[in-house]
């Protein structure tokens, strides 16, 4: 199948973003991110290859980021990219909404995370993506609560896909260090997590970039992304 035939699978002509973490090259066409995509399916079968056996020994995982538009998915994945390092004011002025989507990939611990963020506003479009999902990591924006039911609305909905059925589920609270924020526990009940953890694993983690630009809570999203990912 030829990229433009995958893309155009998608419904939607997407405007794509690359990064790729621990040593690998950035890739920035939408040709890579096909190139990306179906990497692991055209490396050579011979078992007896020293480079073979090297990948064999790396799980790959893939992580859907989802929530409307503005949630605070974009700076999670710009969190993700600096390699826990401070997050700049202009950095996080300049981070606009996803158009389309954004991918980060991250290798940790042997594990290879393919972490895809799709954009709010093609909420339609998010079916298209779950093909494969080991976690779904969904934010919401603690400090709008007049979006919190259209938040829970887009969560319920996108559960509700008979593929992503029994797939962990981390809630990542964001923009907690913004006054207008609403405590942890607040919007966590709001979303009904005793309901949504009957048929599968939930992590909460708050998230929020301090005065200084330290990211606090990306430490506990990735964690527990790999427990949910072993």
């Amino acid at each position: 199948m030829g990229f433009s035939s995958w893309f155009r699978d998608l419904g939607v002509p997407w405007k794509v973003s690359i990064s790729v973490l621990g040593g690998v090259v950035v890739v920035s066409s939408a040709y890579g991110l096909y190139r990306c995509y179906v990497h692991q399916k055209e490396q050579p079968q011979d078992k007896t290859s020293l480079r073979d056996e090297t990948v064999s020994e790396i799980s790959e995982k893939k992580v859907l980021v989802l929530g409307i538009e503005g949630s605070g998915k974009s700076t999670f994945l710009a969190a993700l990219a600096q390699h826990d390092s401070p997050i700049t004011s202009a950095e996080r002025e300049g981070t606009t909404p996803t158009e389309g989507f954004h991918v980060v990939c991250v290798s940790t611990e042997g594990v290879s995370l393919n972490v895809w963020e799709i954009g709010g506003k093609f909420q339609s479009y998010w079916p298209n993506f779950v093909n494969d999902t080991s976690v779904i990591v969904y934010a919401i924006d603690s400090s709008d609560p007049a979006l919190f039911d259209k938040s829970k609305h887009a969560l319920l909905e996108i559960l509700s896909d008979v593929k992503l059925k029994g797939v962990p589920l981390v809630l990542l609270i964001c923009k907690q260090d913004l006054k207008e924020a609403r405590p942890v526990q607040e919007v966590v009940k709001f979303l009904g997590v005793e309901t949504l953890s009957s048929d599968r694993q939930i992590g909460v983690a708050a998230f929020q970039i301090l005065a200084n630009g330290e990211v606090s809570g990306l430490q506990e999203a990735k964690h527990l992304i790999l427990n949910f990912c072993k």
